[in-house]
C-alpha cells in the first residue's frame, strides 16, 4: 500500500485529508509539525509521498523540506507544500528550494488527488528506471568479472600445463615437441603481458601520471618510424589468431620525430595494428601509411575485413566493449582501442575511425611533430 505522510497543525484539515486519502486507498500518517514528521521518518516505514503545511510550530514546512532533502535516503520522496501562504515570494521560495508542487489553500480535493497521482507515478517510473540501471550495471560487472577472470586464468592454465608436461616427460620429448610446448607457453606469457601492460597504462592515465604536460616535459624525441616498426612486431604478439597476416608499411617521411613516452605510444600503435590483423580475412593484409602535413604527422592503419556499423564504432571506442565477440573468437577485455585513444590524446594527438560493414576499417592517427 502507498504511504503518505502529512505534516499539518490544523486538526480539522488533518482529519479531512485522512478521510479523503484513505478512501483513495492510501495509508496515511500524520504529524503536527516538522519535528514530529522527522521523527516519523526516522522511526516508521519510509513514506512514498509527503504533504506539508508551511506555517507550523517548532519547525515550518520550508525547514522540514530542507531536513528531508539533506538525507540521501529521502531524496526521491515527492514533497508537496499545502499552505495558505500564497504570496509570490513564498511560492518562489518553495519552488526555489525544489519542492515538487506548491498548492494554495483553500484547494480542490480533486486537484490535490491529481497532483498526488502524478507525483507517485513519476516516482514509480524513476524507481523502475533506476532498477533497470542497477540490473544492467550488475550484469556488466558480472560479465566484466568473468571476462577478466577468463583472461587471467586461460593463459595461466596453458603455462602450468606445459610446465607439468615438461617436468614429467623431459627425457621423452623430441626437440620439435619441446619447441611446440615452449611456443604454447610463450603465447600464454604474451597474453598475460599484454593484459598487464593494459592495466598499467590505464592506471597511469586515470591517475594523471601519463599526461600531455608530463610527456612534453619528460618525453624523448623519437623517430616515428622506429615506433611504428616496433609496434608491428608487438602487434604480432597480440594478434593471437593470425599473427602472420602481411603488414605493408609505406613511409613517406622516415625522419619524422615525435616527443613521446616510447613504450606507451608503441603500445597504442600495436593495439590498433593488432585489431586490423585480427579482423582481416585470412588471405588479406594490413596497410600502414605514414606522412606529414602542416606540422603534424599522420598514420593510417587499414584492413579489408568485415568492417563495423556506426553504432559498433561508437561501442568499440568505449572501455570493456568487444565487437562481434559472439561470432568471432576474441581475447582481451575490450581495453585495446579506448586505451590507444587515451594514449594518443595524452601525446597531443587524436584517433579517428572510418568503417563500413563489409568494407573494412581505417584508423587515422595524427600527432604533433617534434619541433
Amino acid at each position: 500500500m502507498v504511504r503518505i505522510l502529512v505534516a499539518e497543525d490544523n486538526q480539522n484539515l488533518i482529519y479531512q485529508l485522512q478521510i479523503e486519502l484513505t478512501m483513495q486507498g492510501y495509508e496515511v500518517s500524520c504529524a503536527l509539525d516538522g519535528l514530529e514528521a522527522l521523527e516519523h521518518l526516522k522511526n516508521q516505514p519510509t513514506p512514498d509521498l509527503i504533504i506539508s503545511d508551511v506555517s507550523m510550530p517548532r519547525m515550518d514546512g520550508f525547514e522540514f523540506y530542507r531536513a528531508v532533502r539533506n538525507n540521501p535516503a529521502w531524496l526521491d520522496i515527492p514533497f508537496i507544500l499545502l499552505t495558505a501562504r500564497d504570496s509570490d515570494a513564498d511560492k518562489d521560495l518553495g519552488y526555489g528550494l525544489g519542492v515538487d508542487d506548491y498548492i494554495v489553500k483553500p484547494f480542490q480535493t480533486e486537484h490535490l488527488l491529481r497532483v498526488i497521482t502524478a507525483k507517485l507515478k513519476r516516482r514509480q517510473m524513476l524507481q523502475a528506471s533506476l532498477e533497470d540501471q542497477r540490473t544492467a550495471l550488475e550484469r556488466v560487472k558480472k560479465d566484466l568479472t568473468q571476462m577478466v577472470a577468463h583472461e587471467l586464468r586461460t593463459p595461466l592454465v596453458s603455462i602450468n600445463l606445459v610446465l607439468q608436461i615438461i617436468s614429467r616427460q623431459m627425457g621423452q620429448l623430441s626437440e620439435a615437441q619441446l619447441h611446440e610446448l615452449l611456443d604454447t607457453m610463450s603465447a600464454g606469457s604474451n597474453r598475460l603481458n599484454r593484459l598487464t601492460d593494459q592495466m598499467v597504462f590505464l592506471t597511469q592515465l586515470e591517475a594523471g601520471a601519463l599526461t600531455q604536460e608530463g610527456i612534453l616535459e619528460s618525453g624523448f624525441p623519437t623517430n616515428l618510424s622506429d615506433i611504428v616498426a616496433a609496434a608491428i612486431k608487438r602487434a604480432r604478439l597480440f594478434a593471437y589468431r593470425q599473427p602472420d597476416i602481411p603488414v605493408q608499411l609505406n613511409e613517406r617521411d622516415r625522419q619524422i620525430k615525435v616527443t613521446c613516452d616510447k613504450r606507451a605510444l608503441e603500445h597504442a600503435f600495436a593495439e590498433v595494428i593488432s585489431n586490423a590483423m585480427v579482423f582481416s580475412p585470412s588471405d588479406g593484409s594490413v596497410e600502414v601509411n605514414q606522412w606529414q602535413s602542416n606540422g603534424r604527422t599522420w598514420v593510417s592503419v587499414t584492413d579489408h575485413g568485415i568492417g563495423m556499423s556506426s553504432d559498433q564504432v561508437s561501442r568499440a571506442m568505449q572501455k570493456f566493449q568487444q565487437i562481434n565477440r559472439e561470432s568471432q573468437e576474441q581475447q582481451g577485455v575490450g581495453l585495446g582501442l579506448p586505451l590507444a585513444i587515451n594514449i594518443i590524446e595524452a601525446h597531443g594527438g587524436s584517433l579517428a575511425i572510418k568503417s563500413a560493414l563489409g568494407n573494412g576499417t581505417q584508423v587515422l592517427i595524427e600527432l604533433p611533430i617534434q619541433s
